[in-house]
């Protein structure tokens, strides 16, 4: 894995989770999408930022 990576998480609605799953682009090829990051390196540190973004009204 690189040093640096894109990683997003998600909690998917109506499945009843308390946790969010966490992705990044497969490594190999692109058209493979995103794979589940299962572990963390050790000494690894991982911060997140960005938009956190709900439908709590389910408009």
């Amino acid at each position: 894995m690189a040093n640096l990576v894109q990683l997003q998480a998600m909690c998917w609605p109506g499945s009843g989770s308390t946790h969010a799953s966490i992705y990044y682009h497969n490594n190999q090829t692109v058209s493979e999408g995103m794979d589940v990051l299962r572990t963390f390196p050790g000494r690894t540190t991982i911060f997140f930022s960005g938009t956190y973004e709900t439908n709590v009204f389910s408009e």
